[in-house]
Parts: C-alpha cells; structure tokens; sequence
C-alpha cells in the first residue's frame, strides 16, 4: 500500500521575473562547489540547501519561469523486510521480530510483510537516541566509579 499526495502549484504572470531570477540563483548554486545557504533577514537564521533540494527548486523555478503549471507528489515508500533490514543495517530475521513484537509497525500483503519508510525512519531515531542515552548513562556511572 503506497500513499500518495498531489498538490499543483501555479504562479501569476507578473511574478515570472521574481522566478526567473530565483531560478538563476539556484542554477548558479547548482554549479558551484560550495552549498547555497538560505538566509531570514531579520531573523538571524540561516541553512545549507542540500544539492537535491537546490535541483528541485530550480527545475520547479524553470517551469514557473516558462508559464507552466507545477504538480508535486510525494510518496510514502513501502519496504520489504530485507529493505527494511537494510536500511537499519540487521538481519532480516531480527527485523521480522520486530516487526512482529510491534516495535516496527508493519502489514500483510499476502504472506509478506511490508513497513513504510517512515516507519523504519522513526525506528531508527527512536533506537539511536535510546543508545546515545544508554552511552550517556554508562559513561557518567564511570566517571562516578572513577573509571573515567
């Protein structure tokens, strides 16, 4: 079971030389070695535009730029469990356990199991933070002991 979104974007025609210059700012930051940053004036904020994201923008730019209508659709990936056991980097049998104790929500389809890429996303953070803290709680009962 994939879900999927739809969403279509359009922009007014005297806006098209706003986008066309948008779109010349992305492309050049596509080109260059160093990643683009988006800056808030006023707000002292700032980030790093990873390279797919500035690709995305300047397609979607290019598109507004030239008249057209944009549509996005963003899909919920469904894995296997060998896709699943992948991405966390254990066996697939280990991922089937959790999947059937619940700690990875999953589904049939037939006699196989499917888990949502977000599911495995939200596992995986869910696991690291319980093992930083874990980490955490071992090495301040050390400096305590004075094994430290």
């Amino acid at each position: 079971m994939m879900t999927t979104r739809t969403q279509t974007l359009s922009i007014p025609a005297e806006e098209r030389g706003a986008v066309e210059r948008v779109r010349d700012v992305f492309k050049a930051g596509r080109d260059r070695t160093t990643r683009p940053q988006i800056l808030v004036p006023g707000f002292d904020l700032s980030a790093d535009l990873p390279k797919g994201f500035v690709d995305a923008v300047e397609k979607v730019a290019r598109e507004f730029a030239a008249g057209r209508t944009v549509t996005i659709t963003s899909v919920d990936a469904d894995l296997t469990t060998q896709q699943a056991a992948n991405m966390l980097g254990i066996s697939r049998p280990f991922a089937a356990t959790l999947m059937d104790r619940g700690d990875l929500p999953s589904y049939k389809v037939g006699n196989r199991r499917k888990v949502t890429q977000v599911a495995v996303e939200a596992y995986r953070k869910k696991r690291d933070q319980k093992r930083r803290r874990l980490l955490q709680d071992m090495t301040d009962e050390a400096i305590e002991l004075g094994q430290y």
